[in-house]
């Protein structure tokens, strides 16, 4: 266990040093002006790249209930339909939670209303 925790703080990350953060961490947070810059720069080969569990910068800002962030995701060509590794669309999630603000503005732009979730 002596060499794991060894190895681990030899990778730790020193405070000051800041590593830029994902397209994905941008739209959890909401951070509208950064999601823009990276986006209007190229700086995101895939708006619709995923996480671990299949999730996308679109379900991850529709969790976080950050519909501003959802907007400009979508008007950069985000994928409605897309379904994480549970088969939930952004859609399902934000019904899930309640935000008909979000919900109704991704079936305006092609949410799939008949879709399942697995």
């Amino acid at each position: 266990m002596k060499n794991a925790q060894y190895l681990y703080k030899e990778t730790e990350v020193k405070e000051t040093q800041k590593l830029p953060m994902s397209l994905i961490d941008l739209a959890s947070s909401g951070d509208t002006s950064a999601i823009e810059k990276l986006l209007l720069k190229g700086r995101v080969d895939d708006v619709d790249m995923m996480d671990g569990n299949g999730g996308t910068a679109l379900h991850h800002a529709v969790e976080n209930g950050h519909l501003a962030t959802v907007k400009i995701l979508l008007s950069h060509a985000a994928n409605v339909s897309i379904s994480d590794c549970c088969q939930w669309s952004p859609l399902h999630t934000a019904a899930y939670n309640g935000n008909v603000g979000i919900t109704e503005l991704l079936i305006q732009n092609g949410a799939k209303i008949e879709s399942h979730d697995g």
